[in-house]
């Protein structure tokens, strides 16, 4: 039956943009982010969900997740997506798209968290369940990662 009528009903279209399917979506999204937090809550960061913050142009943003090593003065940024799966190359898009959207707000957090030095990770997780091998490596190894993804 097709309930969206501003397009087409691709499997794309439902999974990654339709409005009815938008609630699952975001559910998704926040049990992916919280998953996260608390994984990175068990390895001793001090972890935030959904803080407000402010570009370097004035703009204002939301990040998913900072985690803060507080021996090392460091911090990391982490927004988790869920995307339609549609090529091979396209985690490390997410990962460069999100890093331009949060690298700029890197001074603000610097600034309200006293941290020396901040990284801006995105990860996506597929619409049907799959997840790519760079969110894989992410969650397997944070502490290395912290180093490797300089902001």
């Amino acid at each position: 039956m097709k309930r969206c009528l501003s397009e087409i009903e691709t499997l794309g279209h439902v999974l990654g943009a339709c409005p009815y399917g938008e609630t699952l979506r975001l559910h998704r999204h926040h049990a992916i982010r919280t998953k996260l937090a608390d994984a990175l809550r068990k390895l001793k960061y001090t972890v935030y969900e959904e803080v407000h913050g402010t570009a370097d142009n004035g703009s204002n943003r939301r990040i998913d997740i900072i985690a803060i090593s507080e021996s090392l003065s460091q911090g990391m940024i982490i927004d988790p997506t869920i995307r339609f799966e549609t090529y091979k190359g396209q985690p490390a898009d997410v990962h460069e798209e999100k890093r331009a959207i949060y690298v700029p707000t890197i001074p603000y957090y610097k600034d309200k968290y006293q941290l020396h030095d901040i990284s801006v990770t995105g990860l996506m997780f597929g619409a049907r369940g799959t997840i790519p091998n760079f969110s894989i490596l992410f969650c397997e190894y944070p502490k290395f990662l912290i180093t490797f993804h300089r902001g």
